[in-house]
């Protein structure tokens, strides 16, 4: 059984592109790593190597920019 909503195309299109922007809104430095994780599918080493940034700054960034993320969008 599938537990999550059904949505038509029209309101797919819509969510990813309201996520999407609120991606884009974030702050530089949070905004960056979300792109490389989640779009580049970068690892956690390769975005401290490609930023020139510890590991650990780079997984506080991703879970501060999850959590920001979190408030502005909220449950979808």
């Amino acid at each position: 059984m599938n537990t999550f909503p059904s949505l038509d195309k029209e309101e797919d299109d819509y969510t990813k592109k309201y996520v999407l922007n609120k991606i884009y809104s974030l702050p530089t430095k949070f905004k960056i790593v979300i792109i490389l994780y989640y779009f580049e599918e970068k690892k956690i080493n390769e975005i401290s190597s490609i930023l020139k940034t510890k590991e650990s700054t780079i997984k506080m960034r991703l879970k501060k920019a999850k959590e920001l993320l979190k408030q502005e969008i909220g449950e979808l």
